[in-house]
């Protein structure tokens, strides 16, 4: 799999329903934390889990353009839910966050 790099431009990304699992949200956590120009990402119906969204939750610590996360029905639990709690404590740009049908 090749990776993105921030250079892509990319701006939307919709994945749902793509059976990404652990590995791909890391992948998309490490993107993230890149001087990335991604406003809206899409990652509902995968099946990410705790581990993965903690990655996520880090990324949001850095990243300053993302506008809109959507992480519905990922198999995320509380560890999971914690740490992206703890990256939207200091993330200013977030100005959407689904996370609904979760393990919470």
């Amino acid at each position: 799999m090749r990776k993105l790099s921030p250079q892509n431009m990319l701006v939307y990304l919709y994945l749902g329903s793509n059976g990404i699992s652990r590995s791909g949200g890391e992948a998309i956590a490490e993107f993230l934390k890149a001087d990335s120009t991604m406003i809206y990402l899409y990652l509902g119906e995968n099946c990410i889990g705790d581990l993965a969204a903690s990655a996520i939750g880090e990324s949001l610590k850095v990243n300053s353009i993302l506008v809109e996360l959507n992480l519905w029905d990922n198999n995320i639990g509380e560890i999971g839910a914690c740490a992206l709690a703890e990256g939207l404590k200091v993330n200013n740009s977030l100005h959407h966050f689904d996370i609904g049908k979760n393990k919470l």
